[in-house]
């Protein structure tokens, strides 16, 4: 049977930030694949290529000059939001099937 999305988009994302802006936050991946850079929002997040392929440093800096404050997210957070991820994942097909 077809996916649902859990494992469809491809690369999980390399480094990560967290960016808050307005009082809101958003967690990005970055990943790259054959020289293009790609962002997604959170663990389940398509990848979408970033705008003039920035880099992670060059993203970075543009949402600081914009205002935002940017925290790095740790392996450790990672590896938990995937893992929730996933077990979310697993209910939801679950119960679907």
């Amino acid at each position: 049977m077809g996916g649902r999305g859990s494992k469809s988009g491809g690369g999980g994302g390399g480094s990560g930030v967290d960016v808050t802006h307005n009082g809101e936050t958003t967690r990005y991946y970055f990943s790259e694949k054959n020289g293009m850079n790609y962002y997604q929002r959170g663990v389940g997040g398509t990848p979408q290529p970033t705008p003039l392929n920035m880099t992670v440093r060059d993203f970075t800096k543009r949402v600081q000059a914009n205002g935002a404050t940017v925290k790095p997210v740790t392996a450790a957070a990672k590896a938990a939001e995937q893992k929730a991820y996933e077990a979310d994942r697993k209910a939801t097909n679950d119960f679907l099937n």
